[in-house]
């Protein structure tokens, strides 16, 4: 496996050695600083800012305009200034706080702002942390559906008094 700002640690590029992730001009993709998968796809995020997708396609999730299938690393869109990927999510936060995601039935094929929603520091799958440290969520979720416009998460007991449910 290889560290975090060389080379990506998995690939299905045939006749490329194991280790490797490739860009579509055959040059290894480097200088990774955040990684994620979801659904049999990849991305990566690179030094600059910029969203790497490889992988499965299917409903546009890696975010490129289209639904085919991508073997090499591809930059997703003209956004740029990303700073941090949402781990089993096509979703990312860029460094104004903003939240974008990208793929599914919520979400065009390209990257999109997801509301007016800014000044979040952390994300992770359908829920974001504000910079007050409340705790957010939008989207689906596999009990159901949540709401496509972020709401605050208001936490309750569940019947059993050790479970934390969603409104």
């Amino acid at each position: 496996s290889a560290a975090l700002g060389r080379e990506v640690a998995w690939n299905s590029n045939v006749g490329v050695p194991f280790g490797q992730v490739l860009k579509a001009n055959g040059s290894p993709l480097t200088g990774i600083v955040d990684i994620t998968t979801a659904k049999n796809s990849a991305f990566a995020l690179d030094n600059q800012g910029i969203i790497w997708a490889w992988g499965n396609n299917s409903g546009g999730r890696l975010g490129l305009g289209d639904a085919q299938y991508r073997t090499f690393a591809t930059p997703i869109s003209s956004v740029t200034g990303f700073t941090r990927l949402s781990p089993g999510r096509s979703a990312a936060l860029r460094s104004n706080g903003s939240l974008w995601q990208w793929g599914g039935s919520f979400f065009n094929y390209e990257p999109q702002r997801v509301a007016d929603f800014t000044l979040l520091r952390d994300v992770a799958g359908a829920f974001a942390v504000g910079a007050d440290g409340r705790v957010w969520w939008w989207g689906y979720y596999s009990g159901g559906e949540a709401p496509t416009t972020p709401q605050p998460v208001r936490p309750e007991l569940g019947s059993d008094g050790s479970q934390l449910v969603l409104p």
